[in-house]
């Protein structure tokens, strides 16, 4: 149901109170002033018939075959949902395989000061490197150094 716009009528002047004005004057202005609240009358009453109309669309019983199809949009947009996780799950996967391939399988930290060397293998760390007993090379003042040792590549599916 598409809405009609329909261009307002036009309000008559209204008499002036200066001027005598003729009986046919005075019901010629009356029967357009009659008019004009007849027809805003008019708009407002099909406007109210439209709302009245779209909620009793909005609120009808659907036919089968219509309901038949809302099921299959909402099933189409649930197998996407389901195939957008899968493709990320694949995406996440393989951004993994190949982070752990173009790792380093030593990561070697060295630094002059503890908080950069700190830094760093808090980096490393959270890349899931290891720091093994050991791999500690030198922590002395000016000079900290240290190996971390790669994850170990996981099984895949």
């Amino acid at each position: 149901m598409t809405k009609t716009t329909q261009a307002l009528p036009v309000k008559p002047e209204p008499l002036s109170l200066y001027v005598l004005h003729t009986p046919a004057a005075v019901r010629q202005h009356e029967q357009a002033m009659y008019d004009y609240y007849a027809a805003m009358r008019a708009i407002a009453q099909q406007e109210q018939a439209d709302k009245e109309a779209a909620i009793a669309e909005a609120s009808r019983a659907l036919t089968q075959a219509e309901y038949f199809a809302q099921a299959q949009e909402r099933e189409r947009e649930k197998q996407a949902k389901v195939k957008a996780a899968h493709d990320a799950e694949v995406a996440a996967a393989r951004a993994e395989v190949d982070r752990l391939a173009t790792s380093p399988a030593i990561a070697e930290v060295m630094h002059r000061n503890e908080w950069n060397f700190l830094q760093e293998i808090c980096h490393w760390s959270r890349r899931q490197y290891t720091l093994e007993d050991g791999n500690l090379h030198a922590s002395l003042p000016g000079h900290y150094h240290a190996s971390m040792t790669a994850p170990a590549a996981k099984g895949g599916k």
